[in-house]
């Protein structure tokens, strides 16, 4: 709750648009400075002020031959097998979970996938890092 009545910022569509950050149980409220508003859970607030939420674009760590894959989010994963299991990078040194999974669509080649995006797993940058972790696209 520490960050109820601060601002965020959320990208619609490519454009980053401010949004103050309130709290009515359950939901976290985002009130963007347009007037529109949005409810969020709050694993999806936890996500979005952890850079994942849908439109954002990042860069995944897919391992060998292919390396850093430009990718977008599209949804949160929630064990949904309509999208297939979870897909991990060739020696991932460490297993995937559904809780943290979100659909993401691959941009070099349009395919989706659902992948584990969880904070411990974000870098600084590209540099050292292991198969299946990720870095916002700055």
């Amino acid at each position: 709750m520490a960050l109820v009545g601060t601002t965020v910022k959320q990208t619609f569509d490519g454009v980053w648009f401010d949004a103050k950050v309130s709290y009515v149980k359950p939901y976290y409220k985002l009130t963007f400075t347009d007037g529109d508003g949005q409810d969020m859970t709050s694993a999806d607030f936890r996500s979005l002020t952890e850079g994942v939420f849908e439109g954002a674009r990042l860069r995944y760590h897919c391992g060998v031959p292919w390396l850093w894959a430009d990718v977008v989010v599209q949804e949160r994963y929630e064990g949904r097998r309509t999208h297939g299991a979870i897909w991990e990078a060739d020696d991932q040194p460490y297993g995937s979970t559904a809780r943290d999974a979100w659909v993401v669509e691959f941009t070099n080649d349009g395919s989706w996938a659902p992948i584990d995006l969880r904070l411990t797993r974000k870098v600084v940058d590209e540099t050292g890092s292991v198969p299946g972790t990720w870095t916002p696209v700055k």
